[in-house]
């Protein structure tokens, strides 16, 4: 039995461009024009045999031309003649080599002591060992910014201490950006042998089906039962009336693996210190949700994680958290009264406790360094919006100091000019009709958890009504008519406070609303938005995980790894977010590459199919020697018939 192959299986496509010798010899072909004469004795008739002879002399041209074309085509697809009688060459002609290295974070599974991507590190290793100097390898990987300084063409091997440093990438490339650079990279080494290879755990994913090249996987482990747990969804129950220093993490364990798991041990840790621990039965393919508790010793923003051990696979095990906590917040009321309406001082009452401030301000007394001490700011009935003001609130705003607006049956111009480019509003005149609640922004911390069908019982009254322009901004709605908005650090209540005959001041909607305003806006929110590797985060100064200080271009960074963060604006106060890893891999799927015909899965004993040029014969130098000698041939036949005398029949 033998086998023939092509290294260079795509340009058979040209192929094609055999019959173009024949359309042009039968395009080329035109009846001779007939003529009439009066008399034929002037013309001498062509023998029959010389009609054969030229006939069967232009076939033969047009035979030897269509094979010229056939033989170098086929040479420039390198074919390649194996048989099992033909044993392989010790030796290989000068190649080069791509060695595609999956780092996704599945690689990092654990088989038999050793992980994935370790097998792959020694599997380079190997293929070093079998180079010489005369060939060219290239190392490609999952992650850009290693392709960036290491996709390099080295000369005979790739350096240990680059093999030693490759690590999982939690942002990985495609297989197909991968394929596209190997391809480039071997057209710039220059060498007519060309192969690629793939270390992977051959997960399911988009593999590329089409290509110049074809590609041989190398195996990693036979066959194997994966397990493994993952850890996801960790965040902190917001506390709301019974305020205390003991806080519950809710979080969710996946078992991804055929078996059920008992007695698995999950812990937390917070600022670094591990504060609590429990043991967990997961079952087979399943979910579970749980908590954790732990006491908060002191204010400020609290961060850490929940975490599963599970040695299988450890990139998962982890779920990140961050919220500010202050047990008894600081809240500056900068108004021109110096009592603040029931309504609203019943509400921070609630939210400060009773051991908490709240500080009735003058507008001419605020100052920007005055509010840094305050986790709140609540801007009621402020009198005339002069220069001064204008520009404290823009500081805050800065500074990301949350501040929530209120006003009575007074406002100026200014103020409805400012709150309108703040919010993306229209002001209006001021009502003491009753209006309906009908519209609450499911989406918006502030009023998330509202319930529609149990809430706004009530009719709301003397409000001022307004337009809105930017429907993302608002929070309630009496058909259309926005009753209340929120900005980034900052909140509007168009609903006059010392109304004493609102009916929606004892709707149990509102204590909802006032509440989560005063956490939202008190850097307090422990809902917060998740955030997954990839996404943007704009910011003038990031600190990463380990500790190192970014400062952006542009002011936007993108998150390549899991963890937490600590974002600054400015001057302003620095919050944290927190970044779980990517879990599509979590949950093994082995792909399907029976019908794709550029993968190829090497048997156990791989290191026999590397530098496949060896394990037969290269029939290109030898097509292209038929090709030259069909172009003599040609040459002769042309040059013979050239040469001979023109035949005159008499």
């Amino acid at each position: 039995m033998f086998q023939l192959t092509f290294l260079n299986a795509s340009l058979l496509l040209f192929a094609a461009a055999t019959v173009i010798p024949l359309l042009i010899w039968l395009l080329a072909k035109r009846k001779p024009q007939r003529i009439v004469f009066s008399t034929l004795r002037f013309i001498s008739l062509s023998k029959d045999q010389q009609k054969n002879r030229t006939k069967l002399k232009n076939i033969i041209l047009l035979i030897i031309r269509m094979l010229i074309i056939l033989l170098i085509v086929l040479s420039a697809a390198r074919p390649l003649f194996q048989s099992a009688k033909i044993k392989p060459s010790k030796k290989h002609p000068p190649t080069a080599i791509v060695v595609i290295l999956d780092t996704s974070n599945s690689m990092d599974y654990l088989v038999d002591s050793r992980t994935f991507l370790d097998k792959a590190k020694a599997a380079i290793l190997q293929i070093n060992g079998m180079t010489t100097n005369e060939d060219r390898i290239i190392l490609v990987t999952s992650s850009d910014s290693f392709n960036n300084l290491y996709a390099q063409i080295f000369a005979g091997k790739i350096p240990e201490e680059i093999v030693s440093s490759i690590a999982v990438t939690y942002n990985p490339l495609s297989l197909q950006n991968m394929y596209d650079l190997a391809v480039d990279k071997l057209k710039d080494a220059q060498l007519p042998n060309r192969e690629i290879y793939l270390l992977s755990d051959l997960q399911h994913a988009d593999f590329p089906r089409k290509g110049e090249l074809p590609v041989r996987c190398i195996p990693l482990a036979d066959e194997i039962d994966y397990q493994n747990l993952s850890c996801t969804n960790a965040s902190p129950i917001a506390q709301f009336i019974d305020r205390n220093r003991t806080h519950t993490i809710s979080f969710d364990i996946t078992n991804y693996g055929s078996s059920i798991r008992n007695d698995v041990l999950v812990k937390s840790v917070l600022n670094d210190t591990k504060v609590a621990e429990r043991f967990l039965s997961i079952p087979e393919r399943g979910k579970v949700a749980q908590t954790i508790s732990f006491d908060v010793n002191n204010d400020g923003w609290q961060s850490g994680y929940i975490e599963v051990l599970d040695d299988r696979l450890t990139h998962d095990n982890r779920s990140y958290f961050a919220f500010p906590f202050f047990l008894h917040p600081r809240i500056a009321v900068i108004s021109s009264q110096s009592k603040i309406p029931p309504s609203l001082a019943s509400m921070l009452r609630i939210y400060a406790t009773d051991q908490g401030r709240i500080d009735i301000i003058k507008p001419e007394s605020a100052s920007l360094s005055m509010m840094q001490d305050y986790n709140l700011v609540v801007c009621y009935d402020p009198g005339v919006l002069s220069s001064r003001l204008k520009e404290l609130l823009n500081g805050l705003e800065q500074r990301n100091i949350g501040t929530l607006f209120g006003f009575g049956k007074s406002m100026t111009a200014d103020w409805k000019s400012y709150l309108n480019n703040s919010f993306g509003i229209s002001i209006g005149a001021y009502s003491d009709k009753a209006y309906s609640v009908n519209y609450v922004n499911k989406h918006h911390f502030i009023t998330s958890i509202i319930d529609n069908k149990q809430a706004f019982k009530n009719p709301v009254m003397d409000v001022w009504t307004s337009s809105n322009t930017n429907p993302g901004n608002v929070l309630i709605a009496s058909n259309q008519m926005p009753l209340a908005v929120a900005g980034k650090s900052k909140v509007l209540w168009l609903l006059d406070m010392e109304s004493t005959r609102n009916p929606f001041f004892v709707d149990t909607a509102f204590p909802v609303i006032a509440f989560r305003s005063f956490q939202f806006l008190g850097n307090a929110v422990q809902e917060m938005q998740r955030y997954s590797i990839g996404d943007n985060v704009t910011a003038n100064q990031i600190q990463v995980p380990d500790g190192n200080i970014i400062k952006p271009q542009n002011g936007s960074f993108t998150v390549t790894e899991p963890g937490v963060f600590r974002i600054s604006q400015n001057s302003g106060v620095p919050t944290y977010i927190a970044v779980d890893p990517s879990t599509t891999e979590s949950n093994f799927k082995a792909a399907d590459l029976s019908k794709n015909k550029l993968f190829t899965l090497l048997p156990a004993k791989w290191q026999q199919e590397i530098f496949y040029t060896r394990m037969g014969h290269d029939l290109w130098k030898l097509l292209l020697v038929l090709a030259f000698l069909l172009i003599i041939v040609e040459i002769v036949i042309v040059k013979l018939e050239e040469s001979k005398p023109p035949k005159i029949d008499k």
